[in-house]
């Protein structure tokens, strides 16, 4: 699921809002972004690295526990939040902007979705 998280902005307001029809909203439309962003991104060269958002943790995560303990879903479920967790560290009291400019803050998620 975590294509629509740099996809599309609505997706998971959508999720988070609770809306019943969302969890199945948001993995038909994680497939069909990731199918876009492989499509455009076929030899590996540059946008397809999106699709690796949380996979580092989440493979170290894999690793220390032998591959018993979590689910791959799950362990870069865990990723996701590390990554964000440490992206937050990183900028938190660096006088440095938290979030997008107003210009873009409505535009959606990366795939322009609104």
């Amino acid at each position: 699921m975590h294509p629509s998280l740099i996809g599309s902005r609505p997706i998971w307001t959508s999720l988070l809002a609770s809306d019943p029809k969302a969890l199945s909203y948001v993995i038909q439309r994680s497939c069909e972004i990731k199918a876009d962003i492989v499509g455009r991104d076929e030899r590996e060269q540059g946008t397809v690295a999106l699709l690796n958002l949380g996979h580092t943790f989440g493979h170290a995560v894999e690793s220390a526990t032998h591959y018993t303990r979590w689910l791959h879903g799950e362990a870069i479920g865990a990723g996701l939040l590390m990554a964000a967790a440490m992206s937050h560290e990183m900028w938190d009291g660096r006088g440095l902007p938290s979030g997008p400019p107003a210009s873009v803050a409505g535009a959606g998620g990366a795939a322009g979705e609104n």
